[in-house]
């Protein structure tokens, strides 16, 4: 699937990889451009990761994060942080 998107056109700042279009996602009518064929970021996520990134020192001061129903696109970017003491939780998520 990933092969077929290659391309140039858009960025995922989330994973840092490039595409010709993002995926549509959606149920009942599918949005276009939605979701990165990588690491599965939805528009919501690009612009939280890009206001940590712009507008807070988020990757670089030390911070506890306790994150709730933990989206999958920020685990294992936000594990891999030293500066984060991080720990997930979630009702019925394994991955939490």
């Amino acid at each position: 699937m990933v092969l077929f998107y290659r391309g140039n056109r858009v960025e995922c700042p989330v994973c840092s990889s490039k595409f010709s279009s993002f995926l549509p996602y959606g149920r009942t009518n599918p949005r276009p451009n939605a979701l990165c064929p990588n690491c599965l970021a939805l528009e919501r996520h690009r612009l939280m990761w890009l206001y940590l990134k712009e507008k807070t020192n988020f990757f670089t001061a030390s911070y506890k994060l306790l994150h709730v129903a933990p989206e999958h696109c920020f685990i294992p970017r936000f594990e891999a942080l030293p500066n984060l003491d991080y720990i997930t939780a979630d009702i019925e998520s394994p991955l939490a």
